[in-house]
Order: structure tokens, then C-alpha cells, then sequence
């Protein structure tokens, strides 16, 4: 039976706030995970505590790092991360990090 790899730890957000130039983001890292069979990672984005939210990255992200540049204004986000290793388990979500996107400054 397959083990799927431990959650990945120490997710950290940092949202950049919208410029003239460019859209707000948020810039997602967490560790590498220890596991010698990890092949990369899964991003999760919710709008709400709890559920698991919309996969963000279509193909396997190879660094623990994400830039989510999707986000709206004035919105609330929920992000998780999980590991999967080279037979393809996802490991349990990474404890989740809550980021607000602040509205437009009148």
C-alpha cells in the first residue's frame, strides 16, 4: 500500500499590493519537504474556511514557491498546500494561511 508524503509545513503568504503597473498577487513559499520521493506540490485557493478550495496549479509545481496572481480585491483567500510524490499519493493539506486583498483606495 502507498504512503502518501507528510504535509507540507511553514506555508507563508505575502500579498504585493496592487501598482499602477500591475494587479495585487499573493507570493506563496513553504519548506522543501524532506521526503526523498516528493515529486512537487499542489496549491489549493478557497473564499472559505474550511473547504479545500480550486487546485491552482494545473501541472506540478517542482519549488516549494507559487505566485497567485488571480486574486481580486476586497476578497478574503484560504490557501493549502500539499505534496505528492513520484507514484502520484497527495499527501494531507498543509495547515491553512488566510490572506485579505484590501479594496481600492478611494
Amino acid at each position: 500500500m502507498a504512503v502518501p508524503p507528510a504535509a507540507p509545513a511553514n506555508l507563508v503568504v505575502v500579498l504585493v499590493p496592487a501598482t499602477s503597473e500591475s494587479p495585487a498577487a499573493i507570493e506563496l513559499s513553504w519548506s522543501i519537504s524532506p521526503e526523498t520521493d516528493v515529486a512537487g506540490y499542489h496549491v489549493y485557493r478557497s473564499e472559505q474556511e474550511g473547504p479545500p478550495g480550486e487546485r491552482l496549479n494545473p501541472e506540478l509545481l517542482l519549488v516549494p514557491a507559487f505566485r497567485d496572481t488571480s486574486v481580486m480585491e476586497g476578497h478574503r483567500y484560504y490557501y493549502t498546500v500539499a505534496a505528492v510524490d513520484r507514484a502520484g499519493n497527495e499527501s494531507p493539506r498543509s495547515a491553512p494561511v488566510t490572506v485579505e486583498v484590501p479594496g481600492p483606495v478611494k
